[in-house]
């Protein structure tokens, strides 16, 4: 089930914004895999068994030879409906492969005013259908996300206002109406902001949504309305470029790819010490530099390694990362969507990215031949606002390997905020340059 979830008025980005990504995919072809949902309804190609349906053949393949076999091997009598059945499976397996091909060629092309279009979820690959069930909502319809796509799934992109027409392209701000193509009962229906649900809140941020940050205040359910309900009009924002995107070509993406970009996954490894800042709840309330030679791109990581640099609008927030003292971001732990905050000098986590200390920028060891950016396995320093910056004191890294043994020590492998300029006295040898340095 879909939900709109409400923030705090002062919060600028969702912390689940993974959860919050769609992607517009130009409509497929249904005519086929309807045909074969209707023949399969009756049940009469398996003497009602619901035997599950075999392997699309090939092109090449004799039909009736195949539906002789079949016959044979699940003792059925009615060969001529085997052929049949085998006939609508190869038929809708075309049709898949003819929408894939087609998206393929449309993918990175302009979106456009009263185009057709399905709308899928990034992070499950499920896409958003209409059903004909009742939603929570009485006077509504269920919207939900469904593995398989039908003609429910296809959505006409309309203009919330007569300001644009049809043909016109859709850019990053407008604000659009969702209306199916598929009628039901001879109505069409649009995407609505049900607030009428009348399930707990509490319920439906913990269950539905799987959030725990304080943040997210409240919920409401995306369901369809019709008649002289005023549709939903949502405002599309575009999280990152085609160009950026797993969709496009090599040739678009060669000269990016090395590049970082927020919102993706990094461990910061420091490079005089040879450790990754890791936290664990179960080890202690800070995080840590652990020590490990698990240095190739692809030597398997720990999961309690994992980060990511998040832009503070959601706005093109999948872009390049820049290194230069006016641009910010948050580093979010990804498996306990916790965040990095300075304390007093104290590096420590916070389920609320909005306290103070939880904003941080990058400056570049080396400048880059792209400018402000840095590319991965490049070396950063990461300072706070007030310019401390993250190091670690290195004797007293522990080896990831012995990371239990430390489990009763929080003072081990400890990292913290620094405003050194020259050698410390009380540590002799230790350059606080070299030790702000992590790479992504």
């Amino acid at each position: 089930r879909a939900w709109v979830e409400v923030l705090e008025e002062t919060a600028s980005m969702p912390p689940n914004l993974r959860d919050c990504h769609y992607r517009i995919m130009p409509r497929g072809q249904y005519a086929e895999a309807k045909k074969l949902t209707k023949f399969m309804k009756e049940g009469t190609w398996d003497d009602g068994r619901n035997l599950p349906l075999p392997e699309p053949p090939g092109p090449d393949v004799d039909l009736l030879v195949a539906a002789t076999r079949l016959a044979k091997k699940e003792n059925l009598q009615n060969v001529k409906l085997v052929k049949e059945m085998l006939h609508r499976v190869q038929k809708a397996a075309e049709e898949i492969q003819a929408v894939r091909s087609e998206r393929q060629k449309m993918t990175g092309m302009m979106v456009h005013y009263l185009d057709a279009v399905e709308l899928i979820h990034v992070s499950t690959s499920r896409t958003l259908t209409l059903t004909k069930n009742v939603a929570h909502e009485l006077s509504a319809k269920k919207v939900m996300f469904t593995d398989k796509t039908s003609l429910m799934s296809i959505f006409v992109l309309s203009p919330a206002f007569k300001s644009f027409s049809a043909g016109e392209a859709v850019t990053s701000g407008d604000l659009v109406v969702f209306q199916s193509q598929k009628r039901i009962g001879g109505m069409a229906y649009h995407l609505h902001l049900g607030t009428n649900h009348k399930q707990r809140v509490s319920e439906v941020i913990k269950r539905g949504l799987q959030v725990s940050n304080p943040i997210v205040q409240n919920a409401y359910e995306v369901n369809a309305t019709t008649g002289n309900q005023r549709p939903t009009p949502f405002r599309m924002v575009l999280f990152e470029s085609y160009i950026h995107s797993p969709l496009a070509s090599t040739r678009l993406r060669e000269n990016s790819a090395l590049r970082l970009r927020a919102e993706q996954m990094i461990c910061f490894y420091h490079k005089e010490s040879e450790a990754y800042l890791d936290y664990r709840h179960d080890l202690g309330v800070r995080p840590v530099f652990r020590e490990s030679h698990r240095m190739g791109m692809k030597s398997r990581k720990k999961a309690s390694w994992m980060w990511k640099l998040e832009s503070l609008e959601v706005y093109d927030a999948g872009r390049y990362v820049k290194c230069n003292e006016g641009t910010f971001y948050r580093i979010k732990h990804v498996i306990t969507n916790k965040y990095l905050i300075n304390n007093n000098g104290q590096i420590e986590l916070t389920d609320n990215y909005l306290e103070e200390g939880a904003t941080f920028s990058l400056r570049a060891f080396a400048k880059d031949q792209n400018g402000d950016g840095v590319n991965n396995m490049g070396l950063v320093s990461v300072r706070t606002e007030e310019g401390q910056f993250l190091q670690q004191i290195p004797w007293l890294a522990e080896d990831d390997e012995k990371m239990e043994e430390a489990a009763g020590d929080a003072s081990k492998a400890h990292a913290e905020f620094s405003r050194r300029a020259s050698h410390d006295k009380d540590m002799p040898g230790l350059d606080p340059v070299k030790e702000s340095l992590v790479g992504l």
